[in-house]
Parts: structure tokens; C-alpha cells; sequence
């Protein structure tokens, strides 16, 4: 059986993912997020109490990796 892809991974976490970050985080346990990590969906991530995140294809793959970079960076600071 498939276990989709990264992102249909990620929005099932996020759908449980409240309590699990906000455990990771009260046990002390460092976690990120990686794989499919975006600037469509990076807002989700923070929502659910993740907050740090590893992304390597949207920069790498975009028309202006700078300007990739700069969206994810405010995205993340707000």
C-alpha cells in the first residue's frame, strides 16, 4: 500500500499534529518538520506548534532561490 506523498503525509500530521508537537516540545524533545516543507503550507506547520523546519526542493527548485528563501524567512519570523 502507498503512504502518499510527502505533503498528503504532512497535512495528516498536521491534522493530529497539535498535540503531538506541543508534546514534543513539553517532553523536551527537539523536532522539525522535513519534506514538503512550503511557503503555501509553512503557516499550518507554525499553527500546529512546529517550529522549525528543513527545506531543500522549494528553494533549490525555485526561479529565485533568494527570494524563496526571503518569503519562507518572513513567513517563519511572523
Amino acid at each position: 500500500t502507498s503512504h502518499g506523498t510527502k505533503t498528503d503525509l504532512l497535512l495528516r500530521l498536521a491534522r493530529k499534529g497539535p498535540v503531538r508537537a506541543r508534546d514534543l516540545d513539553q517532553a523536551g524533545i527537539p523536532h522539525v518538520a522535513i519534506g514538503g516543507v512550503n511557503d503555501m503550507n509553512i503557516a499550518k506547520l507554525l499553527e500546529i506548534g512546529i517550529k522549525t523546519v528543513a527545506v531543500s526542493a522549494t528553494v533549490c527548485e525555485a526561479k529565485s532561490p533568494l527570494q524563496s528563501c526571503k518569503t519562507l524567512k518572513k513567513r517563519l519570523l511572523k
